[in-house]
């Protein structure tokens, strides 16, 4: 599944990655401390908003709802797979627009 094409990219300006950290510390009988990978894979944690007018609130939340099945399935945005975790935030931007503001994770 991809983002639809009718909606616009994320406000570069509210974007931002964050790699979860993957690491795993055991502290040896020697008082050594082993530093070991957890997963064979990394969290990639974006946080992300929008401006949508009243058309794409509505292509949005149909996205959201029917296509994700509210959020429950990943979907192809800026090269990575993408699930929607946490909440969605919808702020009204001044007359027919919303700021909608939501967070991803990505496995890399």
């Amino acid at each position: 599944m991809n983002w639809p094409d009718s909606l616009p990219n994320p406000i570069l300006s509210d974007f931002s990655e964050t790699f979860e950290p993957n690491n795993i510390e055991t502290t040896m009988l020697s008082g050594r401390t082993f530093l070991r990978r957890r997963f064979s894979k990394n969290t990639l944690t974006t946080n992300m908003s929008f401006i949508f007018n009243d058309e794409q609130k509505q292509t949005f939340e149909n996205f959201f709802r029917d296509t994700l099945l509210n959020g429950t399935k990943e979907f192809e945005f800026l090269s990575k797979k993408r699930i929607i975790v946490g909440g969605i935030e919808s702020v009204p931007y001044g007359g027919r627009y919303y700021k909608i503001t939501f967070k991803t994770e990505s496995y890399v």
